[in-house]
């Protein structure tokens, strides 16, 4: 895997892709990738677990001087995907079925990688 030109945009996506291949290992299938309405939010992740959709928020730490990349989900970041995963929902037709938010922790402080998943974040 390539590492990331050092931009934020660039390391972003690269925590993301690096998500992605995790859930895929896992047998996991991607539906969506950064998912957007209007100006709501953006969900990182949609993905279907067995019969779970989910909802993934993936956070990325290069450093250790600003906290854990679990320590950047704050209370306005949870409102704003459980309020887009909602309208995801009444958009495709899926109102209703099991889902539930995850959140994935992409930590390359330390010069290494350390991947956290927490499924039901939030």
């Amino acid at each position: 895997m390539t590492t990331p030109d050092g931009t934020t945009s660039s390391i972003g996506e690269w925590a993301e892709n690096i998500a992605a291949r995790h859930l895929e290992a896992a047998g996991w299938i991607i539906l969506e990738r950064n998912w957007k309405y209007k100006n709501m939010g953006e969900i990182d992740i949609i993905a279907v677990d067995g019969e779970v959709l989910v909802f993934i928020e993936v956070r990325y730490r290069t450093r250790t001087e600003y906290g854990t990349p679990e320590d950047s989900i704050t209370a306005v970041k949870v409102r704003k995907v459980r309020r887009t995963a909602e309208l995801y929902m009444i958009m495709k037709g899926r109102w209703g079925c099991p889902c539930r938010c995850d959140a994935i922790a992409v930590d390359l402080a330390d010069g290494k990688m350390d991947i956290r998943h927490y499924r039901d974040a939030f």
